[in-house]
Order: C-alpha cells, then sequence, then structure tokens
C-alpha cells in the first residue's frame, strides 16, 4: 500500500515520501515479484480517496494514522476472501525464495512481531515522540484498563482468515478511538500513567496490540529472520551498546523492513564520498586557546605541530576506510578555493579568526562536493581516527537528515551555569569561545531575535554527514551576509538581554550557526552516539588503554595525542 497525501505536519514524513518517490518501481516491483515467485495474488492500494473517506467515516484524527488503520481494514477485508493473507509495509523488501505462507502455520496464530525491546522510558521522557513504541504501548495499556501488552508492529503482519476475523479489528475500531479521544483528556486510565496521555493519538498499533490481547490471540514470531528490522540502531544500539553487521542482516533477512528508509544501503546505487580537511593555521594568526593538561604550548600550535608530524598516516587512515565502504575520498589544503573563501569571510566579518574561516570552509566544501558529483558526503575533522569498515552510509539515511553528535540535554546544563554566574556575579568571567554553552547562548539568542522557538542543541561538527537534499533544506550559507550581520548585532548590542558573561562570548562559529539553521529551517539532524560514531578523546581521558578498549567508529583526538592510535594509524603502510 502506497499513498501521498499532502500536509504531512512533520518533515520526517515528508523526507520519506521523498524516498518512497525516489525507489517507487523497486519498492513496488519487490512485492510483486515475490507474491508471483511463490504463487500467491498480488493487490496494491494506492487510492488516497478511499483512505480519505475512510478518514472521514471513522473521524481519525491524522491522515497519518487513517493510512495505517486502513492496513488493517484491508487486512481484514482481505480475509473474507483469500484463506491467508501477508501484509508488508511499503517500505518492506522480499528478500527470499522461501514461501511465508509454507514456512509459517497461520492457522491459530498471527504472524507479527513484539516491541517490547524498543520500551525505554528514559529516552521517551527525553524525546516525547509521539511514535515512539513506549508510548504506545501505555496508550494500549490504557486501552485495556491496565494490562499488559506487546505493543505490536504492523509492518509485516500474517494471518488465516479464521484468526483475523476472530481479531474483528474493525469491530473494536470505533470503540478504541472514543476511548482514546476520553484518555487524552485525562480520563479513564489514563491518570495513572502521568501526563504523557496528552500525546496519545488514533495510533493503529496501539489499538491493534489492545484488540490481540482482547481476543486473547497469540503472536508467533519464532523466526524473526522474517522480519529483521533496520532502522538508526542497524549497526550500533547506543542504548544496550549491542553492535551488529548489518551485511549479516541482508543475507540472512527474509523480509527487510527499511524503518530508516535508508534502500541505497540495499541497492547500492549512490555515490558516496568521505572528506577532510587540513588548513595550516601559522602562530601569528592563532587565537590562544590555552595549553592541553602537562603541556607548554598553546592548543592552536599543539594542534598544527602534531597535524604536521602525523598528517601522512591521518590521511593514509581515512582513505583506507573511505575504500572500505566503496566511497571516493578527498582532503582539501590551502590553494585559491580556500583563498578565495578565505576573502568572502573576511568581506562580511574583518576581525573573523582564522579558527571560525577554516570551520567555515570545512562546511562550503561539503555544499560543493553535493552539488553534481556527488549524493551523499561524510566530513571527519583531521584529528579522526577511523577504527572501523562500517559503512557510515548504510548506517544513516542521509537524503533524511543530517548525521552530527549533539547533547539534548545542553540546554538545561547552560541554564544552569547561567543561573550560578548570575547570582555569583562573576562580571570578568567569559566563556572560553570553544564552549558548548557559548555556542549554545549564541545560537539560542539568534533565534529568538528573528522569531523562531529556541528549542536549540549544540552539535559538534568534527563528523558531520549531509547529502545533496538535505543540504538543501538546510540552507546553511543562504544569505549568509545577513546571518553574519545577525552575530555582530547580538554580540555589540548595548543594552542586550543577556547576562555580560554570555554576550561576550558571542562570535562567528560555524556549530551556532549550525544549530540556528537546524533550528529555523526545521530540519532533522540524527545524534551520532558518543560511544560509536563520535567518541571524544579529550582532555578527561587520562589512559590510552581505556581509550582503546572502547572500539569505537570513530576516534575524535580532541587532545593530539594521535600516539595513543600509532598501531591503527599505522596499519597498512
Amino acid at each position: 500500500m502506497f499513498v501521498e497525501p499532502d500536509g504531512f505536519r512533520r518533515n520526517k514524513e515528508r523526507f520519506n515520501l521523498y524516498s518512497f518517490r525516489e525507489y517507487y518501481p523497486w519498492l513496488r516491483d519487490s512485492k510483486e515479484e515475490y507474491a508471483k515467485k511463490i504463487g500467491a495474488d498480488w493487490v496494491f492500494f494506492d487510492d488516497l480517496k478511499k483512505v480519505e473517506k475512510f478518514q472521514e467515516k471513522f473521524s481519525i484524527d491524522t491522515i497519518y494514522n487513517a493510512i495505517n488503520l486502513y492496513k488493517i481494514f484491508m487486512f481484514e477485508e482481505l480475509s473474507k476472501k483469500y484463506d491467508e493473507v501477508l501484509y508488508l509495509d511499503f517500505d518492506v523488501i522480499p528478500n527470499t525464495d522461501s514461501d511465508f505462507f509454507e514456512e509459517i502455520d497461520l492457522s491459530e496464530k498471527i504472524w507479527a512481531i513484539p516491541q517490547t525491546d524498543l520500551i525505554n522510558l528514559r529516552n521517551f521522557q527525553l524525546y516525547k515522540d509521539s511514535r515512539s513504541p513506549t508510548l504506545k504501548y501505555y496508550q494500549a495499556q490504557c486501552l485495556l484498563n491496565g494490562k499488559e501488552n506487546e505493543v505490536v508492529q504492523t509492518a509485516i503482519m500474517g494471518g488465516s482468515k479464521e484468526v483475523i476475523q476472530r481479531l474483528a479489528f474493525m469491530d473494536k475500531l470505533p470503540r478504541y478511538i472514543e476511548t482514546t479521544n476520553e484518555l487524552i483528556q485525562g480520563m479513564g486510565y489514563a491518570r495513572k500513567i502521568g501526563q504523557d496521555y496528552r500525546l496519545f493519538n488514533h495510533n493503529n498499533e496501539s489499538f491493534f496490540s489492545a484488540a490481540i490481547v482482547e481476543e486473547g490471540i497469540e503472536l508467533q514470531y519464532d523466526d524473526l529472520s522474517w522480519h529483521e528490522r533496520l532502522d538508526n540502531r542497524a549497526v550500533y544500539d547506543p542504548a544496550t551498546g549491542e553492535r551488529f553487521d548489518l551485511n549479516k542482516k541482508f543475507d540472512d533477512g527474509k523480509f527487510i523492513h527499511f524503518i530508516n528508509k535508508n534502500f541505497a544501503s540495499y541497492y547500492k546505487d549512490k555515490k558516496n564520498v568521505v572528506y577532510s580537511l587540513h588548513v595550516e593555521i601559522p602562530p601569528e594568526l592563532q587565537v590562544a586557546a590555552g595549553e592541553f593538561l602537562g603541556d607548554d604550548v598553546d592548543k592552536n600550535e599543539r594542534a598544527r605541530i602534531n597535524f604536521l608530524k602525523w598528517e601522512k598516516q591521518l590521511e593514509e587512515n581515512k582513505k583506507r576506510y573511505a575504500n572500505s565502504i566503496g566511497a571516493d575520498y578527498v582532503t582539501f589544503r590551502e590553494g585559491p578555493e580556500y583563498t578565495q573563501f578565505r576573502s568572502w569571510m573576511k568581506e562580511l566579518v574583518p576581525d573573523m579568526s582564522e579558527y571560525d574561516v577554516v570551520n567555515f570552509y570545512k562546511i562550503w566544501c561539503m555544499e560543493e562536493l553535493v552539488k553534481d558529483e556527488y549524493d551523499n558526503a561524510l566530513y571527519l575533522d583531521f584529528d579522526v581516527v577511523c577504527n572501523t569498515e562500517v559503512s557510515f552510509f548504510d548506517a544513516f539515511n542521509l537524503s533524511n537528515g543530517t548525521a552530527c553528535a549533539y547533547n539534548s540535554e545542553m540546554k538545561d546544563e547552560a541554564a544552569a551555569e547561567a543561573t550560578s554566574l548570575k547570582f555569583r556575579r562573576a562580571e570578568d568571567y567569559v566563556y572560553h569561545y570553544r564552549s558548548p554553552h557559548a555556542k549554545y547562548w549564541n545560537a539560542y539568542a539568534m533565534l529568538e531575535m528573528e522569531g523562531y522557538e529556541a528549542k536549540n542543541n549544540v552539535y559538534n561538527t568534527g563528523i558531520w554527514g549531509g547529502s545533496r537534499r538535505q543540504l538543501l533544506e538546510l540552507g546553511y550559507f543562504e544569505e549568509f551576509d545577513k546571518v553574519m550581520q545577525l552575530m555582530t548585532e547580538l554580540r555589540e548590542e548595548e543594552y542586550s538581554m543577556y547576562i555580560p558573561q554570555i554576550q561576550k562570548s558571542f562570535g562567528y562559529d560555524n556549530e551556532t550557526v549550525m544549530s540556528y539553521r537546524v533550528q529555523s529551517n526545521d530540519t532533522q539532524c540524527f545524534n551520532l552516539s558518543t560511544k560509536f560514531w563520535h567518541y571524544k578523546v579529550d582532555e578527561t581521558k587520562h589512559s590510552p588503554k581505556n581509550v582503546l578498549a572502547a572500539n569505537p567508529a570513530f576516534y575524535h583526538v580532541m587532545n593530539k595525542k594521535f600516539e595513543w592510535f600509532e598501531e591503527i594509524l599505522n596499519a597498512g603502510l
């Protein structure tokens, strides 16, 4: 089933539609070909008007929920004509010649997998996602007046006519909708779970889970290869630390469910590039950053010295990674392009530091790479050491969002520190120009000044992935002169609403602008785990043994102690 409604309220659905349109022929044909292989009839629904009438008839809250409830309606309708029915979401790709109906006994149980492994109350409280399995679980529990449920995933459903009709989902639907509307008002069992009932909605999986329990129907999912889930944890689960072999999933999975919509990881039809940047900043152009613990040289000068010492190994390490995942590799250096870019930055802000120019340039380089030649790009700071052959491009669907590490709790930390500074009256205190808190407040001020809701995060662009589509959505350098002017006004404002300690820290930082653009243009950014995809080797790390034992994909060697990684860096040389 696939329909294209207008007016999806979330960018996630809008971006998913882009992916569906791009891969439409392959996705549709893969399911039709599978049906032919196993001698089954193939039925495809794409009539949006029928879904809209269905939504109106049952007063379903959103078109998204109507689409997903309609698939269960058709699951039941087809059971009136066929002995057995298999439903596959449009983002499911059959990857087998095995016959589902021959291998799975549907006579007494429904084929569908539970999502109890995805229930994570802490993450839900942090992000408050209305599509969270945690919320769906609690909603089904409320519909069942406190009974347990398995929060069923409905992307792949199989059943016999007897079991599907015994489920009688459509008979229950009006009651579930009415009860949910009451729960949203805090009525009934909702009062026992706190305030999160306000996020309840007409969700098909909550309803289906409740119906399964009500009728005492069992699920069967002994062979999970019939539903191989791929989301943003496809290779690493930040909640558990578990690592997965994506190639093994492709080899073993019979039905592959691309929750992340990263169909390119399967079809291998995108051109990808990994790139880095090494522009040497001479001592006379450096801005003092202080010394690393135990060092007597400024951090910027230490970086310059150690980059030159380890230049060959650092570059070759990134080349080897790119080659291992089938991507091109580029290192950008000083040259005519950089000189021209630097002149533009100095024209906009004459006193912009060389450090800030270089860091804006790395963003500019990605825009240039994805304009024509490449579909996706991964940027790695020159001090990043690659320690994996897992493809970043397979792990993240960069067509649907950029990927960058951020701390979603930073706003609370920054607010607490600002309050402390205010009451301590530490007028002479100034945030370090590299301070994440300084960047948070700078972006916050920019958003407030322009009338946007200041719900910004602080991004670390030392490792950053993007695509042609998402760079256009982000619009990083659009009207960049006005962005620089805004930053200057906030910095020089005579009667600032921000305490002096904060205003003095305002500057021209690439990560500040990233935070501003992500929020002001309402784009999606996947958060990179700092335990795997962006492991920071900063001044808090004192033991190379412990650092190496962490074994992440990418080490961001912020302390510039590349000798800790000599074995990795010299591999293959």
